[in-house]
């Protein structure tokens, strides 16, 4: 997290990076990345429901992901799993994925 403080008495800019125990400075949610980038995933913010589902389809923090498409008007998001396997996932659901480019 990077924090920018302006002092107007002084007319000076301060700025300072906070770093968070275990959190990344180019960590970002799945949702947000561009076709044709490879990303690790962090963890995964949802319900259990979602994470077996997330499971089933052999999605675990670690693995490997490359975004190989985007379906127009908020569809759904489609990826490359480093075992080889291409699957889609909705926006909501990509959106609780915490990644980092690679």
């Amino acid at each position: 997290m990077i924090n920018i403080m302006f002092d107007k008495a002084n007319n000076y800019c301060i700025s300072y990076i906070l770093i968070l125990v275990g959190q990344r400075m180019n960590s970002q949610v799945l949702v947000n990345i561009k076709v044709g980038i490879k990303v690790k995933i962090d963890e995964i913010n949802s319900d259990e429901a979602t994470q077996l589902k997330l499971l089933s389809l052999g999605i675990l923090p670690g693995d490997t992901l490359e975004v190989t498409g985007r379906s127009l008007f908020g569809g759904p998001i489609s990826m490359k799993h480093e075992n080889g396997t291409f699957f889609a996932l909705r926006r909501s659901h990509a959106s609780l994925i915490k990644v980092t480019s690679i």
